[in-house]
């Protein structure tokens, strides 16, 4: 669905919002020694060219009309219509009932529903998401006029509204705690009464498990100590860069296959509120100022991923020495996170040669 980079024509999405289509597939393959992951998306069932069934609306929209969780509103819109011509089309985006610029990025018929995309507000359409979290409902109210079907001149209106689904709506009803201890105490069992509101038939429990020591990763045991690694042809665990002790990890961009390097701690954390910090020792040495050091935490097991550190290249040799950093989990606590560090860069750009381990 998101369709990012240079799927301007969001063929993905087409054939997966497809009205006809009742069956799809998908299939993927991890990484493997110096060969990619993959993965094959199968659309074309045996309804692929029968009659069009009924749909909410004439139309099919990305994002969908009404509300849409922040997260899902991808910087690429798109608007399919049977049989349309978008050629003379206008499109107009209202932000909250103020103008926003729109930028049309293509018109292509010929495989699913007629098509076309846009983008809003500059934003890069390689990008994940097309706003941040908001602190309230978004109303984008959309209007896209002259487009002709079967010769004749059509006006479609719709309203977009992101929220935050983390966040209940003002005046819903909560999930009281009517009795039971404060504060559970280990070994001892505990009784607790909620009152529940009348729209939930069930409740899902969420288990924690709480440590008075903090998790720890290194690469001592030579290996990445559970650390889980998307990283393209190479080994990120080396002896020969390392902060403390024996070994450590590096991440560099490495062709021919230059993709962004990535090391995910391998569980979901349930952050305190009593002062949660991540920390680390840092070298980030020859980048471009393209490329930037990142930590990142996750709210959304990974769908989602915000900047907790950010430290670009400089175009020269960058830090010679390990630096200790630390990082607050400040805004995120009592909440279950991801959290991984990663190297990332800008299409296009050159890089420093990665066989130099003063590199990434």
């Amino acid at each position: 669905m998101l369709d990012a980079g240079d799927n301007k024509d969001v063929g993905h999405r087409r054939w997966v919002l497809y009205p006809q289509t009742r069956e799809m597939g998908t299939g993927d393959v991890p990484a493997t020694g110096s060969l990619n992951s993959a993965n094959a998306l199968w659309i074309l069932d045996a309804n692929a060219g029968g009659p069009r069934p009924a749909t909410r609306q004439p139309y099919v929209a990305w994002p969908p009309a009404g509300y849409v969780p922040y997260q899902l509103v991808f910087p690429r819109w798109s608007f399919s219509v049977a049989g349309a011509d978008f050629s003379q089309a206008f499109i107009t985006v209202r932000r909250d009932g103020a103008a926003v610029a729109v930028a049309v990025g293509s018109v292509v018929a010929g495989f699913g529903e007629n098509t076309i995309t846009w983008t809003i507000e500059g934003k890069d359409p390689a990008a994940r998401v097309t706003l941040a979290r908001p602190a309230s409902d978004v109303a984008y109210a959309v209007e896209i006029t002259n487009v002709l079907v079967g010769g004749a001149s059509q006006s479609y209106r719709y309203t977009v509204t992101a929220f935050d689904p983390d966040v209940a709506a003002a005046g819903a009803p909560t999930v009281a705690i009517l009795g039971g201890p404060t504060v559970p105490i280990a070994g001892r069992a505990g009784s607790y009464a909620v009152a529940a509101p009348a729209f939930l038939a069930r409740f899902q429990w969420r288990s924690l498990q709480f440590s008075v020591t903090a998790p720890r990763f290194d690469a001592e045991g030579g290996g990445l100590g559970g650390l889980l690694a998307s990283v393209s042809g190479y080994d990120p665990l080396t002896t020969d860069v390392r902060g403390a002790g024996a070994a450590g990890f590096r991440l560099v961009t490495q062709p021919p296959v230059q993709e962004n390097q990535t090391l995910t701690l391998p569980d979901t954390y349930y952050a305190s509120d009593l002062g949660a910090t991540v920390s680390f020792l840092s070298r980030l040495g020859f980048a471009k100022t393209t490329q930037a050091a990142r930590v990142q935490v996750s709210l959304d097991d990974g769908l989602v991923w915000s900047d907790l550190f950010t430290q670009a290249g400089d175009d020269s040799a960058g830090e010679s020495t390990f630096r200790s950093r630390t990082v607050s989990l400040a805004g995120y606590e009592r909440r279950p996170i991801r959290l991984r560090f990663n190297l990332t860069f800008t299409n296009g750009t050159s890089l420093f040669n990665p066989a130099d381990n003063r590199v990434g």
